[in-house]
């Protein structure tokens, strides 16, 4: 004698429940941050801090975030100014100390917070219009540099006497008269625009020896001649 045995209903999926809060995933904003600059991060914990009402805490991630887009108008600005690597190195370093700062005293902490009140009982918002303003915003901060400095760019008399040196001396070498020739130190003075006029001090043998040289320094590259 057989026995029916009633199959359950498929049990239809749980909607989230409206009284959650919506928040897009504090480690998840963190991480993009590291791409996007603070800016990014502290905007989006804002509005979850929004969310999760805690309005102090926003504004602390508002703060952050001006903090980090004047910085970057700071960076461009110094495009102006005089180039030097120990000046790069600043403001990486600079970038490098707004993420850790953002993300010890503001990012770890809400990610800490929604872990340990919400667990995962939160609505989860979606990433599709923060990631392209991200995108956006990041391609367009690129080429406004890149612009600037293709406008702005110029060699200093110091830039090319650090840097000419070593091809200077290669290329003696490659002149049978003076390929024994040791480079020791390159002289400039700029006469006109992008064009540049000095010596070079040499010794070949122990003996001191000055060469005339020019130089004709752009963006598409530089060229020099002994005089």
């Amino acid at each position: 004698m057989s026995r029916r045995v009633d199959t359950p209903p498929d049990e239809e999926p749980e909607e989230p429940r409206e009284d959650l809060p919506q928040l897009w995933h504090p480690n998840a904003a963190a991480n993009w941050s590291i791409l996007f600059t603070p800016v990014f991060g502290a905007v989006l914990h804002m509005q979850n801090w929004r969310a999760l009402g805690e309005p102090e805490r926003a504004k602390t991630n508002k703060v952050w975030a001006v903090i980090t887009a004047v910085y970057a108008a700071v960076v461009i600005i110094s495009i102006f100014g005089p180039q030097h690597p120990a000046i790069d190195r600043v403001f990486q370093a600079g970038w490098l100390g707004l993420l850790f700062g953002w993300y010890f005293s503001q990012g770890r902490p809400q990610a800490r917070y929604v872990k340990q009140q919400l667990g995962n009982e939160y609505r989860r918002r979606g990433w599709t219009t923060p990631l392209l303003a991200g995108f956006t915003c990041f391609l367009t901060y690129l080429a406004v540099i890149n612009v600037l400095f293709e406008l702005t760019f110029a060699y200093t008399a110091e830039e090319l006497e650090r840097e000419q040196p070593p091809l200077v001396q290669a290329d003696l070498q490659r002149d049978p008269d003076v390929s024994r020739a040791r480079v020791i130190a390159i002289d400039l003075e700029e006469i006109g625009d992008g064009m540049f006029s000095g010596t070079v001090d040499a010794r070949i043998n122990g003996e001191a020896i000055q060469y005339g040289i020019g130089v004709d320094a752009t963006q598409d590259g530089v060229m020099w001649w002994i005089e």
